[in-house]
């Protein structure tokens, strides 16, 4: 992702930024990655992505 979409990404609440987060996970990892995830794999990370996103947000732009 380039500095834009972050910054985009920023200013959207918490149910869009998990969605977007979701989808780039799933365009990054292959079928089989996202099979062996699970769902609720898959959940905990896209909650530790927006956590970590959040941090960053608070820490550069706030």
């Amino acid at each position: 992702m380039n500095k834009q979409e972050i910054i985009k990404l920023f200013n959207l609440d918490e149910k869009q930024a998990k969605k977007k987060i979701l989808t780039v996970l799933i365009n990054h990892y292959s079928t089989i990655e996202l099979t062996e995830m699970g769902f609720s794999g898959l959940k905990k990370k896209v909650d530790k992505e927006y956590i970590i996103l959040k941090k960053i947000s608070k820490k550069y732009f706030f």
